[in-house]
């Protein structure tokens, strides 16, 4: 099991869509404070300076100050490891332009994952929270089956 600290606004909701999302995986998670997490997770929204932990998940737009042994981000830059490479109405391709080392010493390998959207996050969020599951050692193939 390993802890995850998210960084977000009230209401933002990526701590509880990335739980629920772990727990219909399988992977067991104890969220907690962000400060020296196995993960910690920066949403689209956070105002933070910095992020310490083992792993950093963060906006690729952001300015935060990090300190990790892999940091990892997302948005719609090129230079965004998770970035989107296209999106309808109910889903979207996410492509992961690098590979990732995971948590439990895994490899996730570049390629586009098809997503459905489950309403409940915007696509900046969509984003943070794969890149999450990722890096928890998700099997890319399995993340095209939930909501």
């Amino acid at each position: 099991m390993f802890s995850v600290g998210i960084a977000e606004e009230i209401g933002e909701g990526i701590g509880s869509e990335l739980e629920r999302r772990a727990n219909l995986l399988g992977i067991r998670i104890f969220l907690s404070e962000p400060s020296g997490a196995d993960l910690v997770v920066i949403s689209p929204l956070a105002t933070v300076r910095r992020a310490r932990g083992r792993y950093v998940i963060l906006p690729g737009e952001s300015r935060v100050k990090v300190s990790a042994d892999c940091a990892v981000t997302y948005g719609l830059c090129a230079r965004d490891t998770v970035t989107m490479s296209s999106l309808s109405e109910d889903s979207m391709v996410i492509s992961l332009q690098r590979n990732i080392l995971t948590l439990g010493s895994g490899l996730a390998e570049c390629q586009e994952i098809p997503v459905a959207l489950s309403g409940r996050l915007g696509a900046a969020g969509e984003l943070c929270v794969t890149a999450a599951l990722l890096a928890l050692g998700v099997n890319p193939l399995k993340l095209t089956s939930i909501t």
